[in-house]
């Protein structure tokens, strides 16, 4: 059962069901978990708030992607966690890969020669775009951080 689905239970069952008395100190104890849970959840956020703004950009692309909406949302969530179980060094050999891919489309389109450039360019290496990418990352962690 999530987070919010028992709460929601709890609080049905407290207020609903005259059998269970419930009394002020239950009332206090129910109150005390609601405003644990939501300091929590804050806490996590304002700890995490750069992956946040990326994280609802990405609910956004993929609710628009798989034409659904928050109220039916299992399938770009799901998505996103497939993502993000992936190992890092899937994700650095992903972007190389399209890195390379986008040079070599760049170029054949100017050059119509992709042979001779093929022969003379074999791509950039994993480790060179994981270079660069972790400094994009960290300058970018560096700036927004404090913000």
């Amino acid at each position: 059962m999530k987070k919010k689905e028992a709460i929601q239970r709890l609080g049905w069952r407290f207020g609903n069901h005259k059998t269970f008395n419930v009394n002020q100190k239950d009332l206090d104890a129910w109150n005390t978990i609601i405003d644990y849970v939501n300091a929590q959840d804050e806490t996590v956020i304002n700890n995490n708030y750069l992956f946040a703004k990326l994280y609802m950009h990405e609910y956004r692309q993929q609710l628009e992607r798989y034409g659904t909406d928050i109220y039916n949302d299992s399938i770009p969530q799901k998505e996103i966690h497939r993502f993000l179980e992936r190992p890092m060094e899937f994700h650095y050999q992903r972007l190389t890969d399209y890195v390379n891919t986008s040079i070599a489309n760049k170029v054949t389109e100017e050059s119509q020669s992709l042979e001779k450039f093929r022969e003379a360019w074999n791509g950039l290496s994993v480790e060179e775009v994981k270079l660069n990418i972790n400094q994009m990352i960290t300058e970018c962690i560096r700036k927004f951080s404090s913000k």
